[in-house]
């Protein structure tokens, strides 16, 4: 990319690669303060990204048919490749139909009493936990709170435990050497046989091998529409009458656990995270929730406090803190010329503090999202991107926060631990090195309270 936008220099062969890959928040942050909304950043070897930070910019960028997958994205290929989330142009939009029917509100409405009960075996736990003085990890409980749903939304009930470990473990690893492989902003080929890639694709394996088992039992037992995301990729056709074979089916699965497991998990911790350290926001979800405890609604619309705050808290701690795109042709950003070809990176975290669309960008402000907040820009907010390619798993993410909330605000009090500080680590996603540990007080009838470390 030319020298069209100001930016850092860099190092005269790595750019700034090394600092991408060592404090990338704080060199993003620097970049839109020193440079401004639209900035050339030198990845090293005369490669370059675009950093756009305007939302003006974003809408271009996210309505336009001229951008689609970045550069970026074909990192993900050991673990997702071949899935609709990596998939760009036809190809996505041929994929995208076998998915979508998934996550449409007739699906999530007959998820969600396997939902609440998760939630309710999830607190109960806790429960458990509080009369044994044990110590837990909200972000370790959300992980496994994500999966245990994210499982029975996949394959349509409860699968074994022992299959849940199996996964797990290679997820964990999967990520692990995912993130060294993300570390740098121009990965290299997966097919070159370093001891990361090898690693990588040796735990992706042992995933695939643990789905290619379910699904072959799962055709195997022909049950009665399980109903999961499983049973709609097995009976879905295209347009030629042909169905998905093992191997697609696997990519998709592969797909969703990319896009939806993590993702949520970071959400909901960051969630509850932040309502610990606020009491009276706290009480005030609470209060809600007991007033619309027989609703059937599983959006946050007819929740409109907890809306605020769970928009909030993604505005402070997006789990998706960077998103890319690239420019297939010329196009004009910033008033800008950027040539086609160009690796385009949108940084939530970075817009979602910027001064210029937020009263109090660095405080936790759930007014921001109040009905009488001033008017911003459609993309001053974009947790969970924007455009055609917006995030389809939205209304599950909510169905599983709701859930969850309910249970944990009925019985606990949170509070904050206030010796532990939670160490950002932007990886994959946005989650803590060191977890996020939360006091929990039982709410009881009598006023007696025990208190646990979560």
């Amino acid at each position: 990319m030319n020298a069209f936008a100001p930016g850092p220099r860099g190092h005269m062969l790595f750019g700034c690669s090394e600092r991408f890959r060592n404090e990338p928040l704080a060199l993003l942050n620097e970049c839109r303060q020193r440079y401004g909304t639209l900035v050339r950043l030198p990845v090293g070897f005369g490669a370059s990204f675009c950093l756009a930070f305007d939302p003006a910019d974003l809408d271009t960028i996210f309505q336009g048919e001229n951008f689609g997958r970045s550069d970026i994205a074909a990192a993900f290929g050991p673990l997702a490749g071949g899935s609709m989330i990596i998939a760009d142009g036809q190809k996505w939009k041929e994929q995208r139909k076998a998915v979508i029917p998934s996550f449409a509100l007739p699906r999530l409405r007959a998820l969600a009493q396997n939902v609440d009960a998760l939630a309710h075996e999830r607190v109960a736990d806790w429960a458990n936990r509080v009369d044994h003085n044990g110590d837990i990890d909200l972000q370790h409980e959300m992980v496994d709170y994500a999966m245990d749903v994210l499982t029975h939304f996949l394959f349509g009930h409860r699968i074994g435990a022992q299959a849940i470990a199996r996964i797990s473990h290679g997820w964990t690893l999967s990520l692990r050497y995912m993130n060294i492989r993300l570390s740098s902003p121009v990965p290299l080929p997966d097919w070159l046989p370093t001891p990361n890639n090898r690693r990588l694709h040796t735990a992706a394996g042992q995933i695939a091998t643990v789905l290619l088992e379910i699904i072959a039992q799962h055709r195997s037992s022909s049950p009665a529409s399980a109903g999961g995301f499983l049973d709609d990729l097995i009976n879905y056709r295209d347009e030629q009458g042909q169905a998905l074979d093992d191997q697609h089916i696997l990519r998709e699965i592969m797909g969703v656990f990319l896009a939806g497991f993590d993702t949520v998990a970071s959400a909901m911790m960051w969630t509850l995270g932040d309502l610990a350290k606020h009491p009276g926001w706290q009480q005030a979800v609470r209060d809600e929730l007991n007033s619309v405890a027989t609703s059937s609604r599983l959006d946050l619309k007819d929740t409109p406090v907890l809306e605020q705050c769970f928009n909030e808290s993604m505005r402070l701690s997006p789990p998706l803190w960077l998103i890319d795109r690239k420019a297939a042709q010329p196009c004009i950003l910033g008033g800008q010329r950027v040539p086609g070809g160009t690796n385009i990176i949108m940084s939530p975290w970075v817009t979602h503090r910027d001064p210029s669309f937020w009263e109090r960008p660095l405080d936790y402000h759930p007014e921001h999202f109040a009905a009488t907040a001033p008017s911003r820009p459609k993309y001053a907010f974009f947790p969970f991107g924007g455009g055609r390619m917006k995030c389809i798993g939205i209304g599950l993410a909510h169905l599983q926060l709701k859930s969850l909330l309910r249970q944990v605000l009925t019985h606990y009090e949170l509070n904050v631990r206030p010796e532990h500080l939670p160490e950002i680590e932007p990886a994959f996603v946005l989650r803590t090195r060191n977890g996020l540990k939360t006091s929990l007080t039982r709410r009881v009838a009598n006023g007696e309270s025990t208190a646990v470390a979560i």
